[in-house]
């Protein structure tokens, strides 16, 4: 599995980076959306608990695309858009490397239970650094 990071406005790559660029297909697989600070104060369906204008404009594109999609919660790890969830208070960005490690081993593995292997997928992420 190879990761790229696109800055905006960013077409151009190099080296290894342009390599995985050129093969990568032009339409994912499925996409993962990452969690946002701003909630509802009630349990609901994940794709309607976080409400910032980041996280709906990534649903939005996620829905429009037409392919499967999940949402990254820091404290669930891999969650179905139609999972029901309360509201929670943890940031993965203000967590220790090695809960961002196990949580990442974690979404990889329910990823690959959920969908299959994962070798010949093109997963696009919608997510911050951490």
């Amino acid at each position: 599995m190879t990761f790229v990071r696109r800055q905006p406005g960013s077409h151009a790559a190099t080296g290894a980076k342009a390599r995985a660029v050129r093969l990568a297909k032009a339409e994912p697989d499925l996409i993962l959306v990452a969690c946002v600070k701003q909630k509802l104060s009630v349990p609901s369906a994940a794709k309607n608990l976080y409400i910032s204008t980041l996280f709906r404009k990534g649903r939005a594109y996620a829905e429009r695309a037409s392919v499967p999609w999940f949402i990254l919660s820091a404290e669930h790890g891999l969650v179905d858009p139609d999972d029901e969830l309360a509201p929670y208070d943890l940031r993965l960005s203000k967590t220790p490397p090695e809960y961002r490690g196990a949580w990442g081993v974690r979404v990889v593995e329910k990823l690959a239970a959920v969908i299959g292997p994962l070798a010949s997928k093109t997963i696009e992420v919608h997510a911050g650094a951490a």
